[in-house]
């Protein structure tokens, strides 16, 4: 898995920019307990020290989240901010927040994913400059970030996936159009980002970005939803990272995108929240079909009784 068993009864997402009353502090999340049949499902916010209206990263490590980077719009009063910030919330077993060390850059609209439960990486995004190509990786022991090897193409809402505690497959993504572009990196090497051309089943690739991309097995990474071909999708794809070939793999049940949404893991089950209306979608892995749940189901409460922990 991406982060490690320790992240699989975990889910992140936020809408973060939806509302009159929204509070660019706030960060929500949601955690799964799978050991209650079939699983429970319990949502809570933090407020951060910080603001960042838009387009911020997130991680789970270790019991740990990371927030990075982020944006805010341009005012009357001030103009547009990018964000180099950190800051890691510990949530047993009691809640604390600090302030780890800062990206070497200001981004916004980046991705992030982890190898080894020890190294975060960020890719991409954008800032006052414009879209990057400029990767980083932190270590948590050492809490210091580095930069490393630049993508082959400027962009920003990547899809971005560790896998087998290795490699780093960046998918698609947005300059001035959508891309369709793969990149792999090699992170025990640490050299270059290689450009991967899809074999059998190219026909099924396309622009895409706001996808999410979930560590199938030890040779695969199923791809979900997102913007495709400029249109939201339920497509679902199986990437072969042995041959680099495409697959159809069950359709999503409702069209949804995933920008800051993390999934949940089980042996058998998989669960992310969409961005799109707040719905639930659950793969059964037994069957390889998907279920559905609206948010009035699966959290009716969210709107009005959202438990909130405040830092």
């Amino acid at each position: 898995m991406e982060s490690g068993k320790e992240n699989s009864d975990w889910m992140f997402f936020c809408n973060n920019a939806k509302g009159k009353d929204y509070d660019p502090k706030v960060k929500k999340y949601v955690l799964c307990n799978f050991n209650k049949p079939p699983f429970e499902v319990q949502t809570t916010k933090y407020t951060v020290p910080y603001d960042s209206l838009y387009h911020f990263g997130a991680i789970r490590i270790k019991g740990e989240i990371y927030f990075t980077g982020g944006g805010m719009s341009a005012t009357s009063t001030s103009p547009e901010k990018y964000y180099q910030i950190v800051m890691r919330i510990t949530v047993a077993p009691i809640m604390i927040c600090d302030k780890m060390a800062n990206m070497n850059v200001e981004r916004a609209s980046h991705a992030m994913a982890a190898i080894n439960n020890s190294l975060i990486y960020v890719a991409g995004g954008c800032n006052g400059t414009g879209e990057l190509s400029s990767c980083e990786e932190y270590n948590i022991e050492t809490n210091k970030w580095q930069e490393i090897a630049q993508m082959n193409e400027k962009k920003r809402w990547i899809t971005l996936i560790g896998h087998e505690n290795k490699y780093l497959y960046a998918f698609g993504g947005m300059l001035d159009k959508a891309l369709d572009t793969i990149e792999c990196f090699d992170t025990s090497v640490k050299k270059t980002w290689t450009i991967i051309k899809i074999g059998t089943g190219n026909e099924l690739w396309k622009t895409r970005f706001f996808s999410c991309a979930i560590p199938f097995s030890s040779t695969s990474i199923m791809l979900l939803g997102g913007i495709v071909d400029g249109a939201e999708s339920k497509e679902c794809l199986m990437f072969n990272t042995t041959d680099n070939s495409l697959s159809r793999a069950a359709d999503l049940l409702k069209v949804d995108a995933f920008y800051l949404a993390r999934p949940g893991f089980s042996e058998d089950r998989f669960l992310i929240v969409g961005d799109r209306e707040e719905d639930l979608h659950i793969f059964e892995k037994k069957y390889m079909k998907w279920t559905l749940m609206s948010k009035t189901i699966w959290n009716p409460e969210y709107r009005t009784d959202l438990k909130s922990d405040t830092i």
